[in-house]
């Protein structure tokens, strides 16, 4: 498969340490982000992109100081609060009490 691509293109794939098709196939791109691995909400990283998964257990639009949607969310290990400063209506009328529900965030505390 590499003999058809140019000589240009296989030098700047080597530089990266790709050298044949399985090489390609396995590269990962620099920023590349797990979205595999769940984390309980007690146990993920603080200051690290994490994905939770766990199910709402409140959910409400304030006016005050502005418009944002305010979301909690609990697994079996602790809660969460979410806030979205900016959001669809369709997005609060998905994330209702007792929808089990995914966030990918960073944990503050």
């Amino acid at each position: 498969m590499f003999q058809k691509i140019g000589k240009a293109t296989r030098d700047k794939l080597a530089k990266l340490g790709i050298h044949d098709a399985f090489g390609l196939l396995l590269h990962l791109p620099l920023r590349y982000q797990d979205e595999t691995h769940l984390y309980p909400i007690a146990d993920a990283p603080i200051g690290q992109l994490v994905q939770v998964e766990g199910c709402v257990t409140h959910a409400s639009v304030t006016y005050k100081p502005r418009k944002m949607l305010t979301v909690k969310m609990q697994d079996g290990s602790d809660a969460l609060q979410l806030r979205f400063l900016h959001f669809y209506p369709s997005q609060a009328a998905t994330l209702v009490c007792g929808t089990p529900t995914y966030c990918q965030c960073v944990s503050s505390t």
